[in-house]
């Protein structure tokens, strides 16, 4: 018989290093960070391959519950000196990643003359989906099925001056380095 999953100690989030030339770093504090509620496990670096920066958070619930679910709102502090970034445009979009087919949400940030591209996604028990509509009812089903209510968001962020093709390559080249770790990670907590 299997403990209860709550009797069992939570994994913990890994994600393993990236393949060269991506070096990973720590996220700084004015840097964006896409904010959740609650004590979440969280993985936030900053991975430069020595001209391009391009940021990947991932963020995994283990249950959702009352103040502390994936999709809560998070109100933004506004803090001296530090950005504040502004949603001036969203959708979904399709990508292709090796042989790999990914649905993400795309937001278009700015803050004064910095702007920000930004692709999240969710996984909940093993399904990979863009849409926080069809994240909520899959979470409603687990709790009222007694299933998997676990979830991650995967968040990569980039800068880009004009326009944002330049940060969408280099988002591109760090998923593709990285998608078999982030894959790997959430499998490994996510049993």
């Amino acid at each position: 018989l299997r403990a209860p999953a709550d009797s069992v100690p939570a994994p913990e989030l890994t994600l393993a290093a990236a393949a060269p030339p991506w070096r990973a770093s720590a996220m700084r504090a004015d840097d964006w960070h896409m904010p959740h509620m609650g004590q979440p496990q969280r993985i936030s670096r900053n991975y430069s391959d020595g001209r391009r920066t391009v940021s990947l958070q991932l963020t995994w619930y283990r249950h959702q519950t009352q103040g502390a679910e994936l999709l809560a709102q998070v109100p933004r502090p506004v803090l001296a000196g530090v950005p504040q970034w502004e949603e001036v445009d969203v959708r979904q979009r399709p990508l292709v990643i090796g042989a790999r087919r990914l649905r993400v949400r795309e937001s278009l940030l700015q803050a004064a003359g910095d702007k920000l591209l930004v692709w999240r996604w969710y996984r909940q028990d093993g399904v990979d989906f863009a849409s926080p509509q069809v994240l909520k009812l899959r979470l409603a089903k687990a709790k009222l099925t007694g299933g998997n209510d676990g979830g991650a968001e995967v968040v990569l962020a980039a800068a880009y001056d004009e326009q944002p093709a330049q940060a969408e390559a280099a988002m591109r080249d760090l998923l593709a380095a990285m998608l078999p770790a982030i894959d790997q990670g959430l499998r490994h907590v996510d049993r």
